[in-house]
């Protein structure tokens, strides 16, 4: 059950940050981009308040990725090295397995 709610709780960061960040940039009036290349429409009229908002929530946002990334780093590596079971090993790519 952890493990699955985060799963659901870093996918559900890796769509909602770029979606803050296009609200901030539409919000400040800048252009924004997929990956520098791609532009995209604005998705909110431009306003300062907006903009502050959204940028408190993408922060907030980012840190919580953060948090969630070393839990589940620190979590699979509880398995292998605490609970010695073979969770860590299951998701290596198929030449870093041991058999």
């Amino acid at each position: 059950a952890a493990a699955r709610l985060s799963h659901v709780l870093l996918y559900a960061l890796m769509i909602a940050l770029p979606v803050t960040g296009w609200i901030v940039n539409s919000a400040s009036n800048v252009p924004f981009r997929i990956f520098w290349l791609i532009p995209l429409p604005a998705i909110v009229a431009p306003d300062e308040p907006t903009a502050d908002l959204a940028a408190l929530v993408h922060g907030g946002l980012a840190a919580l990725l953060a948090l969630a990334l070393v839990a589940h780093i620190g979590a699979a590596l509880r398995h292998h090295f605490v609970k010695r079971n073979t969770v860590l090993i299951r998701m290596l790519p198929g030449r870093w397995r041991t058999p």
